[in-house]
């Protein structure tokens, strides 16, 4: 039995306190999804962060209800957001399906499509946006790895809770098992529609539990 005062046990000991198979373990430490660090040239864990990554470490399908996350009450999350978040929740709550939002220039869409999820989807989310880059731009603001990830520069989400996600992914690598392991899946309309038999035709019914659509009001062009 493992110590839980203790600062740090080894690989061996982790993967006896997970449950896990030393193989698996090893890719969640070398793709930097689970608390570790190189001690003397070993990897090191700490139970506490182990507990903490459990905690979170959920199927996609229980990700945005489980994790913890600060919205409300978060300083760096402009009011228009707030505002929208919490009308969109209280909506969803209700039963509601389907609704649209609208935000002045500069408030943050993107930033509030990150949001929305948290404490409403039950499962993966599809971003729809109108073009490559500002696809590109989307992808960067959910990507947990990049700089300008909006969780992480406005904390709604803490830094250990970020080992268990969001991910992210696009379709460019034209492999729908990259989309599996991800919450967020980011496509521009063109993708999806040029030719539905490549993505669309591919995702069963209840593959996203949630669809947010960028610009929608571009959704009325004939072309």
């Amino acid at each position: 039995m493992i110590d839980k005062v203790q600062p740090w046990i080894s690989l061996d000991e982790a993967v006896t306190y997970l449950k896990i198979g030393k193989t698996k373990l090893y890719d969640l430490v070398q793709n930097g999804r689970i608390p570790a660090q190189k001690i003397d040239k070993q990897w090191r864990f700490k139970t506490a962060e182990l507990d903490r990554w459990l905690s979170v470490s959920k199927s996609i399908d229980e990700f945005f209800k489980s994790v913890k996350f600060s919205i409300e009450d978060n300083d760096g999350i402009r009011e228009p957001q707030k505002e929208a978040y919490k009308k969109l929740y209280d909506y969803f709550k209700a039963g509601g399906r389907e609704a649209l939002v609208q935000l002045p220039v500069g408030c943050g869409k993107s930033g509030l499509a990150a949001i929305v999820p948290f404490g409403i989807a039950e499962g993966r989310v599809l971003v729809v946006t109108p073009n490559t880059t500002i696809r590109d731009e989307m992808k960067n603001n959910l990507d947990i790895t990049h700089r300008k990830c909006f969780w992480r520069r406005t904390g709604v989400l803490e830094a250990v809770d970020m080992l268990s996600g969001p991910f992210v992914t696009t379709l460019d690598t034209g492999n729908i098992s990259v989309a599996d392991d991800s919450h967020f899946v980011v496509t521009n309309v063109q993708q999806l529609t040029t030719n539905v038999d490549k993505w669309l035709n591919k995702f069963a019914p209840d593959y996203f539990d949630m669809i947010i659509v960028d610009e929608a009001h571009h959704n009325a062009a004939d072309s």
